[in-house]
């Protein structure tokens, strides 16, 4: 009887055991959306030899197979997928950089802007504008000045390639949800490399021609980047208010309500959403609520119903929408939209409204990330990843106003309404 007791308190003993490393493990790897754990490492350090890459990529195979549920949506057939980049892992992968960007163009490949590896990489820690295909810079930090870089400047080359030619070769390594975040997510990165850290950059300023050679650092030389402020709001004249949500972070709650305050008696209203990729949806839905008329069900749960706050706009409101528009800022877009209560003025987003992002290990340490969830529709039937939201107006920035520090859109809605900037 004591044998038979003893061998039920050791079997329970080690079930806990292995459940506790179970949760462990799910803890750091399937519930890392934050990214706090994520381990990052340059291409020529990654903790991986040449005699494992094959062993490393079957388990991120097996891995992504095995939660990237989208893939069926998007019609695309894992044994395929793996067997071209197999064939490039036997043919074409030599080094660890070579293996590198080989993961970088796979992820790609899985047309999700939430599918990528972890990679660091040398930067001038800016990102340009993108505009009818061309690319400027605007608004430089000082290491681009001090390196000889000037407001307006467009880029013409990159290392001696045209830049649209350079963003066409090099779209097959950066994820988007969409071809055209796909082009827009390849632009954003001229100022990054995660091979070089030099870059040779051909640049019109006015009537001249310049080139510019360009040291990029290690990302650590920058330290944190320091973004744009949350929420940032004015009154554009007597009638029309302003407000830009720049994230959708818990801060930008809190600092959205005293914005609105100001603004809320006025009869026309504009949000500005197209420098918002980052935050949760949930505080997405706190500022909805004051945007709302009727109570009505989130697009990512419908169980989940916002209802309109007491002091809720009563104007007409309009939101301005961009490609950068990403992730919870969607899905506030797409509650706006789904109440009839907005008009949409901008260009398509970028067409990746999800939740259920995790960060996964390879056996030998890359990380990477990925969306876990099946493909979702919202309330009144719009598709959530896969397919940016289309403005009821499109309007695009034009290179003449950008160049005159117009802003083409913002002016669209001023004009409509008579207003003047």
């Amino acid at each position: 009887m004591k044998k038979n007791l003893f061998k039920l308190l050791a079997g329970f003993v080690l079930l806990l055991a292995v459940a506790y490393v179970g949760i462990y493990s799910y803890s750091k790897f399937y519930q890392n959306g934050d990214e706090e754990d994520v381990v990052r490492h340059y291409m020529t350090d990654i903790p991986v030899e040449p005699s494992q890459f094959k062993e490393d990529f079957d388990d991120i195979h097996r891995q992504v197979e095995k939660h990237y549920k989208l893939y069926k949506q998007k019609g695309i057939s894992m044994d395929s997928l793996y067997n071209v980049f197999a064939e490039k892992l036997k043919n074409e992968v030599k080094t660890k950089t070579d293996y590198c960007r080989m993961l970088m163009e796979y992820f790609a490949s899985l047309n999700s802007g939430n599918c990528y590896a972890y990679f660091k990489e040398y930067t001038a820690n800016f990102c340009p504008t993108l505009i009818d295909g061309r690319v400027f810079v605007n608004t430089l930090n000082d290491y681009l000045r001090d390196n000889g870089f000037r407001e307006k400047d467009e880029i013409v080359s990159i290392d001696g390639i045209k830049t649209k030619d350079w963003i066409e070769t090099n779209r097959k390594y950066f994820s988007g949800s969409t071809p055209e975040a796909k082009t827009f997510n390849t632009a954003m990165n001229v100022f990054n490399n995660p091979i070089d850290s030099v870059r040779i950059y051909t640049v019109k300023r006015d009537n001249d021609t310049l080139t510019l050679c360009l040291p990029l650092k290690k990302s650590e030389y920058f330290g944190v980047a320091p973004g744009l402020y949350p929420v940032e709001y004015k009154q554009l004249n007597a009638s029309v208010g302003y407000i830009a949500i720049n994230s959708m972070k818990d801060e930008s709650v809190e600092l959205f309500d005293s914005a609105y305050n100001k603004v809320k008696k006025l009869p026309f209203l504009i949000i500005d959403i197209r420098r918002n990729s980052t935050g949760s949806s949930e505080n997405g839905i706190k500022i909805c609520q004051s945007l709302l008329k009727n109570e009505q069900p989130h697009c990512m749960n419908k169980k989940t119903i916002m209802t309109p706050n007491p002091n809720t706009y009563k104007g007409k409101l309009f939101l301005l929408i961009d490609t950068y528009t990403y992730g919870a800022a969607e899905c506030f877009a797409i509650d706006l939209l789904e109440s009839g209560n907005v008009t949409l003025v901008g260009k398509t987003t970028g067409g990746d409204a999800v939740n259920s992002i995790r960060t996964y290990c390879s056996r030998h340490g890359i990380y990477f990330r990925l969306p876990t969830h099946s493909q979702k529709k919202s309330p009144k039937d719009f598709q959530m990843e896969g397919i940016g939201i289309k403005p009821h107006y499109m309007v695009e920035q034009n290179v003449i106003d950008f160049l005159d520090d117009r802003d083409t859109q913002l002016n669209y809605i001023l004009n409509w309404l008579g207003g003047d900037d």
